[in-house]
């Protein structure tokens, strides 16, 4: 028996069980010890305070300088990462008359422009980023809205709902443009393809 053909073998066995595992989405990579910052290997962290409740939601800004949250107390912030400063959107529990959510945001999305936001309180609720103002509400779920996505060319935003329901709305005409149906429950989750 050749011992060449047998390593060989041993390649080509070892190589085609990598590519299963790789399409069944069970091979994992060691990267970590590839990224290190500094000489001693340590991130620095930073805590900020801000929220006086949990948080609920957490989306990056397209510029990765800023992060924004959302939290069980109604309110909104933008986390300016370089500057460690906050930018606050505010809400208030069952306070219907102000500007903002009255009961718990669970989702936001953004497009660098504009900051789309939603929850239990059941509106979909536009904000302005730069200016910090909401410059657009939108009603029609009837449930709690679970999760907001832009599509790829940021014309358009989905928003799901626990009312079974996935709507597509315009974000330049901001405008509501149609609503699918089909779930048999809640919709937890949303994502895009092109």
């Amino acid at each position: 028996m050749d011992i060449f053909n047998e390593q060989e073998d041993d390649l080509l066995t070892r190589r085609l069980k990598y590519q299963i595992l790789e399409k069944k989405g069970k091979l994992f990579y060691n990267i970590a010890d590839h990224y290190t910052q500094g000489e001693d290997h340590e991130y620095q962290r930073h805590f900020l305070k801000g929220h006086k409740k949990a948080i609920t939601a957490m989306e990056w800004a397209k510029d990765n300088k800023s992060l924004f949250t959302a939290s069980k107390d109604c309110c909104l912030i933008q986390w300016d990462l370089e500057a460690q400063k906050k930018i606050l959107f505010k809400g208030e529990k069952h306070n219907r008359a102000i500007e903002g959510h009255w009961d718990e945001p669970l989702c936001m999305a953004t497009n660098g422009k504009y900051l789309v936001s939603g929850g239990k309180d059941r509106v979909v609720r536009i904000w302005d980023i730069h200016n910090q103002k909401q410059i657009q509400t939108f009603m029609g779920h009837r449930d709690s809205i679970t999760a907001i996505h832009f599509d790829r060319e940021n014309d358009q935003f989905y928003t799901v709902s626990n009312d079974r329901s996935l709507k597509v709305w315009n974000i330049r005409e901001m405008a509501y443009m149609d609503s699918h149906y089909g779930h048999q429950s809640d919709i937890l989750g949303l994502d895009t393809y092109s």
